[in-house]
């Protein structure tokens, strides 16, 4: 991380995921959120408080404003999006998707292969412009009376054996480049290796600094529409 103060253990990479018996286009680009007119009325998108809903916003900017810090083009171009479901948390998405209620919206690639373990016509896409994440960071206090305990946790966190264990329960992107993903589960769990690159991170001390800002505006010219 930022600093070296902590690293990441569990990743769950966030790109599209839609309905594959309800959609005949599958989406290959975030804008296709935008231009497949088989998502109109039918997509869903985090609220702002949630952090995916957050990143959403900076991805978007950057998307169709050239930076994330061009908050004002994100803003703009959600707008054009008006008549999509907001909703608090990914178990939220995952029922109105399992529903039909939606056909598509972002959602981790984890989250997509655990419905599609339970029988669920779910795909997941990784976006050509990248994809984010949601993140379990590990870190260790600098005042720490037990530091060398708590480096062994966090090694034991990042092991091969315990990263392999989530893979297999949680289907999660491995931390540990070591990792081998099994041949069952590829099809699940594609972010890996190489394609970690593709994983977008955002300047968080700048989005914190505007983030009840963001929040306000958000209420008062999305959510209030």
């Amino acid at each position: 991380n930022k600093d070296d103060n902590g690293v990441l253990g569990i990743i769950q990479p966030i790109g599209i995921a839609y309905r594959e018996d309800l959609v005949k286009k599958p989406p290959k680009s975030w804008k296709d959120l935008w231009e497949n007119p088989e998502f109109q009325n039918k997509t869903g998108l985090y609220t702002i408080t949630n952090s995916a809903g957050m990143m959403f916003l900076l991805l978007i900017s950057k998307i169709y404003g050239g930076s994330e810090h061009k908050i004002d083009a994100g803003f703009e171009a959600i707008k054009k999006l008006q008549g999509f479901k907001q909703v608090d948390f990914s178990g939220t998405m995952e029922i109105m998707l399992t529903r039909g209620e939606i056909v598509t919206g972002p959602l981790d690639a984890p989250a997509v292969a655990r419905l599609r373990s339970g029988g669920a016509k779910i795909a997941f896409v990784a976006p050509e412009e990248g994809v984010f994440m949601f993140e379990q960071d590990f870190n260790v206090l600098k005042g720490s009376k037990n530091k060398e305990l708590a480096f062994k946790y966090i090694n034991y966190i990042l092991s091969r054996d315990i990263q392999e264990k989530w893979v297999r329960e949680f289907f999660i992107s491995p931390a540990n480049r070591y990792v081998k993903i099994p041949a069952e589960l590829k099809n699940d769990i594609t972010i890996t290796g190489e394609k970690m690159k593709s994983i977008l991170t955002w300047d968080w001390d700048a989005a914190n600094d505007r983030r009840q800002d963001i929040i306000e505006r958000w209420n008062k010219e999305i959510s209030s529409k």
